[in-house]
């Protein structure tokens, strides 16, 4: 087991090269780059710029950020930075290091973690009892229920949840919040006053409907994947075995039923943080949050390429380090899996 956990810890450096080699190809060949619309600002500013002195002028600004050189050699010398001096380069609109950008307070990172992490949380929390009920219940009104929730959820995009949500706010609560374009992560009347109870509570209030729009799509995928596990499982002779000799249905279902049925919930677990990243995209768009999501978009207006990329490489690398950790967890829960 220990070397199955040696090559699967080994095997994700040549993953992450290629998820930073594509991240960096996708903007690359974008049509463009940053100094495109600078050079129609010059070309067409009052000062009677012309277009060969506004193309010489972005030129140069190409040459200095090393533009003019060929796709290939410019990711090399980003991914030797980055790998090696972990110095992801310098924004091109704020000529900021990225490092202080992403990793900044202004740049949300920490509030996007915590906001996957507990969204994730929930999901596991309400998933997994829903998804056992519904199994239990089959073909009964409980079943019918939870299965219509969720196939409901399932198929609503997280725009819709999050326009549901302001519509609500708007309706029944104060429509102040959202006519003002305000949700945030603090109610107004707290923005400028220091820590307390009261503002901490205002602030778990505020992360109720991120939660909502970013866990929704996660909490359905467990309780469906769970209930069709658990059906398949149910009948299986081991567990009739087990009713066999006497054991309670409810020991056979906790302790044998569910230990197997788990199984293919952990090992997506990886799809599960794509799942939160795309949502706390969306979200920080809809409430206005200063999400590591507002971040990207607004580098993705500037066509900011060191910020795009470097979002891109953390984001595919917590996915890879996702993926890793639920084959670990699997290796760990079922002891029939041998790799090695």
């Amino acid at each position: 087991m220990l070397k199955y956990v040696a090559i699967r810890i080994l095997g994700i450096i040549p993953v992450l090269f290629f998820v930073a080699l594509l991240s960096f190809a996708i903007v690359a060949i974008y049509p463009g780059d940053h100094f495109t619309v600078y050079k129609l600002r010059l070309a067409l500013d009052g000062n009677q710029t012309t277009r060969a002195e506004a193309e010489q002028m972005v030129s140069e600004l190409r040459a200095l950020r090393g533009l003019d050189k060929p796709w290939y050699a410019q990711f090399w010398f980003w991914f030797e930075g980055a790998i090696i001096r972990g110095d992801f380069g310098y924004s091109f609109q704020t000529d900021r290091p990225v490092n202080r950008i992403i990793f900044s307070s202004q740049g949300g990172l920490g509030w996007t973690l915590l906001i996957m992490v507990t969204s994730i949380a929930w999901a596991w929390l309400l998933g997994v009892p829903t998804g056992i009920l519904s199994a239990v219940r089959y073909q009964q009104l409980a079943d019918h229920c939870l299965t219509a929730i969720t196939y409901g959820i399932a198929a609503s995009p997280p725009q819709l949840l999050g326009l549901l949500f302001l519509f609500f706010v708007y309706k029944y609560l104060d429509p102040l919040i959202i006519a003002g374009g305000v949700w945030g992560l603090v109610g107004y009347q707290f923005a400028n006053q220091p820590a307390s109870l009261a503002k901490t509570l205002s602030t778990i209030w505020h992360l109720v409907p991120v939660w909502f729009i970013v866990g929704a799509p996660v909490y359905a995928a467990i309780s469906q994947h769970l209930r069709v596990s658990l059906l398949s499982t149910m009948p299986l002779p081991y567990l009739t075995t087990a009713y066999g000799k006497g054991l309670s249905n409810a020991t056979v279902l906790w302790k044998h039923a569910l230990r197997n049925a788990l199984n293919p919930l952990v090992s997506m677990s990886g799809y599960m943080i794509s799942m939160t990243v795309t949502g706390s995209l969306l979200a920080s768009h809809f409430l206005g949050l200063p999400s590591f999501g507002r971040t990207f978009m607004e580098a993705l207006q500037r066509q900011d390429q060191p910020v795009i990329t470097s979002i891109l490489l953390l984001y595919g690398g917590l996915l890879v380090i996702g993926t890793l950790l639920s084959d670990l967890l699997l290796l760990f829960l079922d002891p029939r899996i041998r790799y090695v």
